[in-house]
């Protein structure tokens, strides 16, 4: 037996291995995203040729549901894309971060009054104010994205109820948690570890292609932070990111 055969042989396997794996998650990324983006595209395109060949018989309330199914659809595509290229340009490594020192409560608010005007009108959206002059180094724009991430999640497994956006901090521990809460469906205890993971979602008949929660992990851990979850099922969940945190003023970390 020629032992450097064998060793070569091995690696060859082990790197053939890897390819294999990479297209396999190559195909089931394509599949995925097709099966997802087709849904909403099918429903635009349906409810527009409706109206195209209506003749005018479509009508007032009637009418003005099928252009809010359109927008709505079209606003859900448009995001759907937006977590495809976000998520692309992770893989190929062109985002960047800028972490400056930032105060947490005016851009927890600001995020909260951004959000305000897209809350589903079944549900109560509420802001939690934490402690004032909790400071983190953090990129506020990429922050805004995670908790986005965090909200619209929220309120899709929230049919009625109460979603709330804040944030705690740990003085022991020098860390502060980014949070959304919301009183939906849950998670079962056996199935929160796989919250985080690309393409995962708790119910598949959900819409979107299971990119968000990983989208807002990768950015995240880009500033050093650390995602959580904490769900019961049937009582609700709450999604949060940590970030190393001081009390004090602008200028004043070390």
């Amino acid at each position: 037996i020629d032992i450097n055969d064998s060793v070569v042989y091995n690696e060859y396997m082990t790197e053939a291995a890897l390819v294999a794996e990479e297209i396999t998650n190559k195909e089931t990324f394509l599949m995925n995203i097709s099966h997802e983006i087709r849904t909403p595209l099918n429903a635009i395109l349906g409810f527009a040729q409706l109206l195209s060949t209506d003749d005018g018989l479509i009508q007032g309330e009637e009418r003005d549901e099928i252009v809010g199914l359109i927008r709505e659809n079209s606003t859900l595509l448009g995001e759907m894309i937006e977590d495809i290229l976000q998520f692309s340009r992770f893989e190929s490594g062109r985002v960047d971060v800028n972490p400056v020192e930032t105060e947490i409560a005016p851009l927890m608010k600001r995020i909260f009054d951004e959000w305000s005007a897209h809350v589903p009108s079944s549900i109560n959206f509420r802001f939690d104010p934490g402690r004032d002059n909790v400071y983190a180094v953090l990129d506020p724009i990429r922050t805004e994205a995670i908790m986005g991430q965090y909200i619209k999640n929220a309120f899709k497994f929230t049919d009625s109820g109460t979603v709330s956006v804040g944030w705690r901090l740990s003085i022991s521990r020098e860390r502060v948690e980014l949070y959304v809460e919301d009183t939906g469906c849950g998670i079962e205890s056996r199935r929160i570890g796989k919250v985080f993971n690309i393409f995962w979602k708790d119910d598949m008949f959900k819409t979107g292609v299971g990119l968000g929660l990983t989208i807002a992990k990768m950015f995240t851990e880009k500033m050093d932070g650390q995602v959580g979850v904490a769900s019961k099922a049937g009582e609700g969940s709450c999604l949060y990111s940590s970030f190393r945190a001081y009390i004090g003023k602008r200028g004043t970390y070390g």
